[in-house]
C-alpha cells in the first residue's frame, strides 16, 4: 500500500479506513489465512492496535457506508480510501462483484466519480504489473 497519506489521517479516519478495508476482504463471504494476514498488517501499517474495539465494532453494510460519508471529508483522502479499497480487490487476483459493488457504493457515498474511480484502478493495475516486471529484472521474483 501507498502509505504516504497515512500520516495526514487522524485516529477517527485511520479506524474508518481499516474498518471499509477489512469490509472488503470479509466482502466475499470467507476469510483466508492470506487475508487474516492482510488484516493484521493493516492495522500495523495504519498504527492503530490500540483501536481493536472500534475496528471491531459492528458494521453493516449501511452503518460503514454512513460513517465514511461522515469521516472522510477531504477529497485527496477520498480518493486515496478508492485508491486502497482497489489495492486490497486487486491483491488476490480475483476482483469479485461484491468487493466492486461496495467500491462503486463508497465511490458515491465519497462524491467520486465513476470516471474517476476506473482511473485509480487503472493506475493500480499499472502499479501492480511494474511491480511484477520489476521483480523479473531485479531478479528477485
Amino acid at each position: 500500500m501507498a502509505d504516504d497519506y497515512i500520516q495526514q489521517l487522524s485516529e477517527t479516519e485511520k479506524v474508518t479506513f481499516v474498518r471499509a478495508l477489512i469490509f472488503l476482504i470479509k466482502s466475499d463471504g470467507r476469510v483466508d489465512d492470506h487475508e487474516r494476514e492482510c488484516i493484521h498488517e493493516i492495522v500495523n501499517i495504519y498504527n492503530i492496535k490500540n483501536k481493536v474495539a472500534a475496528i471491531n465494532a459492528p458494521m453493516g453494510e449501511d452503518i460503514l457506508l454512513t460513517e465514511i460519508a461522515n469521516t472522510i471529508n477531504d477529497r485527496h483522502k477520498a480518493l486515496s480510501l478508492i485508491r486502497e479499497l482497489l489495492t486490497m480487490a486487486h491483491v488476490d487476483e480475483e476482483l469479485g462483484d461484491a468487493e466492486v459493488n461496495f467500491i462503486e457504493k463508497v465511490a458515491a457515498k465519497l462524491n467520486i466519480e465513476p470516471e474517476k474511480v476506473l482511473q485509480i484502478n487503472e493506475l493500480v493495475l499499472e502499479r501492480k504489473d511494474w511491480l511484477v516486471k520489476s521483480a523479473v529484472v531485479m531478479e528477485s521474483a
